[in-house]
């Protein structure tokens, strides 16, 4: 185990980013990915040209999260594994959105 903090998936205080399921179990488990978020960059801290991914400013959460999520789960839009409004492309870009209180819903039921 390493020196990770978080007790669920979701926004990171530490590493000032929101990590999926995955890149929690992988901060939590591997020392070396660990320690590349303590460096600054590992895996969603920079973009592919360079710069620092868009940082959410004012996070939900974890139960705002998890409530969002399950409407949007529930949700006509929802096909395809993901939320045909919201035009990614990826789930942790979607993930960001559920984490970010200054997001809504496009058809406002969050």
């Amino acid at each position: 185990m390493t020196q990770c903090e978080c007790k669920y998936p979701g926004y990171c205080k530490r590493h000032k980013m929101l990590k999926s399921p995955h890149l929690w179990e992988l901060c939590r488990t591997r020392e070396d990915y660990f320690q590349a978020w303590e460096g600054g960059h590992g895996p969603g801290q920079r973009t592919k040209e360079g710069k620092a991914p868009v940082v959410i400013t004012v996070p939900c959460s974890q139960d705002e999260i998890e409530r969002r999520r399950t409407i949007c789960l529930g949700c006509d839009c929802w096909m395809n594994d993901r939320c045909e409004l919201i035009e990614l492309g990826c789930r942790p870009a979607f993930y960001k959105i559920l984490a970010d209180a200054e997001q809504q819903c496009p058809e406002g039921k969050w």
